[in-house]
């Protein structure tokens, strides 16, 4: 076992709890059935004496398809049954499965464990409230202060600081790219009024903090102008602010992944291919070595611009979050037939691309997408493999 041991948290509701801003956030019901139903996804991201903190209302029929799932698991991986991160309800059973130890000290909700950890999908004060409420010492969990660092630096402001660095730094025309536009915040109408003209009208509206694509409006969708400005004043009012950037007609989705480390580096440890539909919603990734990614990325970016654009990340990251964030995080890119687009957007917490990282490292060459699937609307391919436990309409899948 590593001298590091963690609870995984999956709560994609965290990018709406940022939004709201307190504690005390209710979140809407497709973001907490999508953090029942694929509780088990981080799973991938855990290593031995590690364990996923599951939905703590599951039932004893729930748990026997967590039992059969990880038995699978086991065979599709190779791995020893024992020496599989486990699955929990409490911070209580975490200590017990993690050490094995039924009689351990319950001073702390993680008693006897000499180095310990939790990582949730991100970080929020509603975050911080739930695990204090499933047992999690506070001693684990960052204070109201770094919680608010987290949340300033998780706005959709920072792209635009990014691609302003990188600007600075990378000389994208002469390594066959047009620069990146800076996307613009606007506080106001006239603000935004400003930047539509600048590009045109063809654009994205995205808000501060949001989920999956939820707070993304492209102009394209809307055929009267009046109901896409009424969706910028509502933005405005709900979050201070929206996110103007110009609407390319794009050619690839990908991310680059980092790791922002203790000792305040950040470095870059892959890449990740993904797909999305309209508004940028996720649909799933492609499971793939980094070169076989990288490969696919060069057809439309220089080998060379992909690699400057990578240093000069590590450095712009280590400075803007290097001491203020530990984990796992990606910056979600895009390119066209004629300029890459280096930032789009900071997840200050794993993504998809992380896990799908970790799938194709463990599952190896077998399995080529991963794939998000609603079972009321299709099918599962009778080859894929469930990447969760199947207990709802909601399903990740790898397929062949």
């Amino acid at each position: 076992m590593s001298d590091m041991t963690t609870l995984y948290w999956f709560c994609p509701e965290n990018d709406l709890a940022l939004a709201h801003g307190g504690a005390h956030f209710t979140p809407p019901r497709h973001a907490l059935a999508l953090g029942r139903e694929a509780a088990a996804i981080v799973w991938w991201l855990a290593g031995p004496g590690d364990a996923v903190l599951m939905p703590s209302e599951a039932d004893e029929s729930e748990r026997q398809i967590w039992h059969r799932w990880l038995q699978r698991m086991a065979d599709a991986t190779g791995l020893p049954p024992e020496s599989l991160p486990r699955l929990v309800t409490t911070a209580e059973e975490f200590a017990d499965t993690a050490i094995g130890n039924k009689g351990a000290d319950r001073s702390s909700p993680y008693p006897s464990i000499p180095q310990k950890a939790v990582r949730p999908w991100g970080w929020s004060l509603y975050t911080v409230e739930q695990l204090r409420k499933r047992g999690v010492s506070d001693t684990l969990l960052p204070t109201a202060g770094q919680i608010e660092t987290l949340r300033s630096l998780s706005h959709r402001r920072i792209t635009s600081a990014i691609n302003r660095r990188l600007v600075a730094m990378v000389d994208f025309e002469s390594m066959g790219s047009q620069r990146p536009e800076i996307p613009v915040e606007a506080a106001t109408m006239a603000e935004a009024e400003e930047a539509l003209r600048l590009w045109d009208g063809r654009v994205f509206v995205k808000a501060p903090w949001s989920s999956s694509g939820r707070g993304v409006a492209d102009s394209r969708d809307y055929s009267n102008p009046k109901s896409l400005r009424q969706r910028i004043v509502s933005t405005i009012h709900a979050q201070g602010s929206c996110m103007i950037e110009p609407a390319y007609d794009k050619a690839i989705d990908f991310a680059m992944l980092f790791e922002a480390r203790g000792d305040g580096e950040v470095k870059a440890q892959g890449w990740s291919e993904f797909s999305t539909v309209r508004q940028s919603v996720y649909t799933g990734n492609r499971l793939a070595t980094d070169n076989e990614i990288v490969a696919d990325i060069t057809r439309y970016v220089g080998p060379s611009l992909l690699q400057a654009v990578g240093s000069a990340l590590e450095q712009i990251l280590t400075e803007i979050i290097g001491g203020k964030y530990v984990g796992p995080l990606g910056i979600d890119m895009m390119a066209d037939t004629n300029r890459l687009v280096p930032c789009v957007e900071l997840n200050l917490r794993p993504t998809m691309g992380t896990v799908a990282r970790r799938v194709r490292q463990m599952l190896g060459a077998d399995y080529r997408r991963m794939r998000v699937v609603n079972t009321k609307k299709e099918g599962c391919p009778a080859t894929s493999l469930d990447l969760v436990p199947p207990v709802g309409d909601f399903r990740i899948i790898a397929v062949k």
